[in-house]
């Protein structure tokens, strides 16, 4: 079973975003979750120095 493949160089939506860049990765992780919905159970979020708030933001994509 393939899993899927990295790419050799993002596609330039996921440049970097300087002052962006956590609204950036909370976009890049509300498409990874609407993804993974269609096919798993759950989801496992780890928010970064216990920033909870920015997992309640990517969930609320999902709502």
């Amino acid at each position: 079973m393939c899993w899927g493949v990295v790419p050799q160089q993002p596609p330039m939506s996921r440049a970097p975003a300087g002052d962006g860049a956590l609204r950036a990765g909370i976009e890049m992780a509300q498409e990874l979750v609407r993804a993974v919905r269609q096919r798993y159970a759950g989801a496992y979020l780890m928010p970064s120095f216990g920033r909870f708030e920015v997992v309640a933001e990517v969930l609320d994509a999902i709502r």
